[in-house]
C-alpha cells in the first residue's frame, strides 16, 4: 500500500488488507481518525514510518512476517493500548517500547511513558521519531553503543 494511499480518509473505520500486500508504506493510513483496529495479513513484511500516524488505532497485531520497520509508525496514536507481537519472532514490546527482537533497534516508544528511561546497551539504532511526543519523559540515558 503506497505512500499516503488512504491519508485523511477521516471516516474510514475498517480495512480488509489482502494477502498480496507486502508493505504498508509512509503515511498510508495517516489521519484515519476513526480507524480503530486493523488486521495485517501474514504477507506484510515492512511497515514504514508514520504508516498509522494520527489514526484512531487502539490495538494492532504485528504478524510474524513483519521483519522491517521504517521508523515510528504510531506517531500521535494516542489511543493505542495493545500492541501484540506474540507471534512475531523479529520484535519485542517491553514496558511501552517496541524493539527488534535482539533489542538492537528501538522502533517506537508509547507516548504515555513517563519519568526516566535508560536505553539498553544492546541498542545500536533508534528509528526516526521513535520518541516523538513522549512529553512525560524527564530524562533518557543513551548508551555508548549508539
Amino acid at each position: 500500500i503506497c505512500d499516503r494511499a488512504f491519508m485523511l480518509c477521516k471516516f474510514l473505520r475498517s480495512v480488509h488488507i489482502p494477502k498480496s500486500v507486502t508493505s504498508i508504506c509512509y503515511e498510508a493510513f495517516a489521519s484515519c481518525w476513526l480507524l480503530d483496529s486493523i488486521a495485517l495479513p501474514e504477507s506484510v513484511e515492512t511497515i514504514e514510518g508514520r504508516a498509522f500516524m494520527w489514526s484512531g488505532l487502539s490495538s494492532i497485531q504485528i504478524p510474524r512476517s513483519v521483519v522491517s520497520f521504517g521508523g515510528n509508525f504510531f506517531i500521535e496514536c494516542r489511543h493505542i493500548k495493545k500492541i501484540d507481537v506474540s507471534e512475531n519472532p523479529s520484535c519485542a514490546f517491553v514496558k511501552g517500547v517496541l524493539f527488534s527482537k535482539e533489542k538492537t533497534q528501538i522502533v517506537f516508544c508509547r507516548q504515555t511513558k513517563y519519568g526516566r528511561y535508560s536505553i539498553p546497551k544492546t541498542v545500536t539504532t533508534i528509528c526516526a521519531a521513535a520518541f516523538y511526543g513522549c512529553t512525560y519523559l524527564e530524562s533518557i540515558r543513551i548508551p555508548k553503543s549508539l
